[in-house]
């Protein structure tokens, strides 16, 4: 059985967040209140309603950056709480029927080999994407048993995911 264990705490869920807000969708919102911004910032400047648009610039940054922040802290302090503690193990096994996802000693996801749509590989990262928009990730040192190598080629026999 092919394992993969890491510890989850504050500054890797913050990664986490920071990684999605410039990736998918969330990078177009990015994008778009950082022109909002720049065009408030330029009015600001330029006009003669200062304070109406030095807000409305500060409202685009704070929608651009701030608020994501903000909520992922507090989507981690909610985790933390339940787990009761500020780190937590994750453990990923990849079973035969299956792949189990278990948190601490709470939380137990299982997802479906055949709704991998695709993986994608970074430095020691890697991320698996499901059809239910599930984003999976696992650190390539991170494994227990195997190593991530043999953890893909058991990935290419049991999906039909173009790996």
């Amino acid at each position: 059985m092919i394992k993969n264990q890491y510890e989850i705490n504050m500054k890797r869920y913050l990664s986490w967040g920071i990684q999605s807000m410039f990736s998918g969708k969330r990078l177009l919102f990015t994008v778009f209140w950082c022109l909002m911004a720049a065009c408030f910032l330029f009015s600001c400047i330029f006009s003669g309603f200062f304070l109406f648009y030095f807000i409305f610039f500060c409202f685009s940054l704070y929608r651009a950056f701030l608020r994501n922040l903000i909520l992922i802290r507090a989507q981690y302090k909610h985790l933390a709480k339940m787990h009761k503690s500020d780190s937590w193990i994750r453990t990923v096994s990849f079973e035969k029927e299956a792949i189990i996802v278990q948190e601490g000693s709470i939380q137990t996801v299982t997802l479906s080999y055949q709704d991998i749509i695709s993986i994608e590989e970074k430095d020691n990262m890697v991320k698996i994407k499901f059809h239910t928009q599930t984003i999976l990730r696992l650190y390539k040192d991170c494994f227990i048993q195997a190593d991530w190598e043999s953890c893909k080629t058991y990935l290419k026999k049991t999906t039909s995911a173009a790996l």
